[in-house]
């Protein structure tokens, strides 16, 4: 494929897609919630369509309506039979589905696709089993059953960011306070600091400390009725450089 570009100003307007990271954030914690929540988003991503698959498999009752609005019903109840997650490539799907499946102590299998079984679990999966989940490996698929337990939990910070925001996630709805203990530097800052917002909007409380968090016990998460999705600014930096290159500019949505 060839693509020529030609010189000459650029200028316009152009909307970004929505914040995949946020909208996975938003869409677990109303998954969590007690009332139904209303999200705005615009573009609907392959990652964030495996989160909301492997969501309505557990029981929670999500659709996307003609206004470009997810619609969230909390899980009810939580099927008796197993419940199939096809996780796609998504590692964030993967990673913050197993801690929910562990929470609802349902039985699930987590099915991978692509190099998503090739990457790392370890030392996240370590710390579910010894707080209460059975994970067992077949081929590209994930047999989990189980129910979390809540208690201590120690996870290095320079691995990934998600183990880190998947716990934050769900340790509020247990019974019992929790401890997300962090050692060694932590990566990807921002995007625990995406999580501790979410969880902020959703009137989740915790404490955080030099080694990690204090998460208080048997919470209800509460996000407003309708929220909207913040959009990508990764996606924004190229067309916000370009602007900068313009004289006339480029007006960034």
């Amino acid at each position: 494929m060839k693509i020529i570009l030609k010189s000459g100003p650029r200028t316009g307007k152009v909307r970004m897609p929505s914040s995949k990271s946020q909208l996975h954030r938003l869409l677990i914690c109303a998954a969590l919630g007690k009332s139904p929540v209303r999200i705005k988003f615009n573009g609907l991503s392959r990652d964030i369509s495996a989160t909301i698959d492997c969501l309505n498999a557990l029981g929670v009752n999500i659709s996307i309506d003609i206004f470009g609005e997810v619609n969230v019903k909390p899980i009810d109840k939580i099927p008796d039979k197993v419940c199939i997650l096809n996780c796609g490539e998504s590692g964030s799907t993967l990673r913050f589905l197993l801690p929910i499946v562990g929470v609802l102590g349902a039985k699930a299998i987590l099915k991978m696709e692509g190099r998503l079984s090739k990457r790392p679990l370890g030392p996240f999966d370590s710390e579910l089993l010894s707080h209460g989940m059975i994970i067992d490996r077949d081929g590209t698929n994930l047999l989990c059953e189980g129910k979390l337990k809540n208690g201590i939990y120690s996870l290095p910070g320079d691995i990934s960011s998600q183990y880190i925001s998947g716990l934050l996630m769900v340790l509020p709805k247990l019974v019992g306070n929790s401890e997300i203990k962090i050692y060694n530097r932590i990566e990807s800052v921002g995007y625990i600091k995406m999580t501790e917002s979410v969880l902020m909007q959703s009137k989740i409380k915790f404490e955080k400390n030099d080694n990690g968090y204090y998460i208080f016990s048997s919470q209800k998460y509460s996000l407003p009725e309708c929220c909207q999705t913040e959009g990508d600014f990764s996606s924004a930096a190229f067309f916000l450089c370009i602007g900068a290159m313009s004289k006339q500019g480029i007006e960034v949505e």
